[in-house]
């Protein structure tokens, strides 16, 4: 594990161009206070005391913390009213660099272990031309998980016939039609007999 962690701006244009506009707002000696308006949450906070860090702000500013849960005008107002110094998130935003180093240790060691054990058949079977190592990420991992579970769920999916008791009624000469359905309390609720 390294010492230090270093941070850079993602090389694509137009990202490199949106955070120079940020980090040069970040200096101007006219601004005073600097509200962080991100996504509420130790992962939004953490994106923004990354920004933060990078653009190296001098220090003359306040600091706040929009915190809001949805983008209605009463959530938003409320929000604006009851602003916290960014110093009250310290901990959340400490936290959300732990996971980061949590989820960069974890890549790193699974990547490379798996790479060195099964890379070899790994790049047989996907026949590729060049050497491709296996990628492993906490988040990555788990959503391809779901995916391999719900492709096995559908593989292994039996058809079973499925019935339903509908009927088609008149009431005061009005036709209708009606399903029947096992209300709670019926010796049918929630019973897979009842089809």
């Amino acid at each position: 594990m390294p010492d230090h962690y270093k941070y850079e701006v993602i090389k694509e244009k137009a990202t490199a161009k949106q955070f120079k506009v940020i980090k040069e707002l970040y200096h101007y000696s006219d601004v005073s206070q600097i509200v962080y308006a991100g996504d509420s949450g130790r992962e939004g906070l953490y994106i923004q005391c990354l920004i933060k860090k990078i653009a190296g702000n001098n220090g003359h500013v306040t600091e706040k913390v929009l915190w809001i849960d949805s983008q209605t005008k009463e959530e938003i107002r409320k929000g604006l009213k009851e602003m916290k110094p960014l110093s009250a998130y310290d901990r959340l935003a400490d936290s959300g660099f732990m996971r980061a180093i949590e989820d960069y240790a974890f890549g790193l060691n699974y990547s490379r272990m798996l790479t060195c054990k099964f890379g070899g058949g790994f790049n047989k079977k996907i026949k590729s031309n060049k050497w491709k190592p296996i990628n492993v990420g906490r988040v990555m991992t788990c959503v391809l998980g779901m995916i391999v579970d719900r492709e096995r769920e559908i593989r292994d999916f039996v058809k079973t016939p499925f019935y339903r008791v509908l009927g088609n009624f008149s009431l005061e000469n009005n036709p209708f039609s009606a399903e029947w359905r096992a209300v709670e309390g019926s010796k049918y609720f929630q019973s897979p007999l009842l089809y």
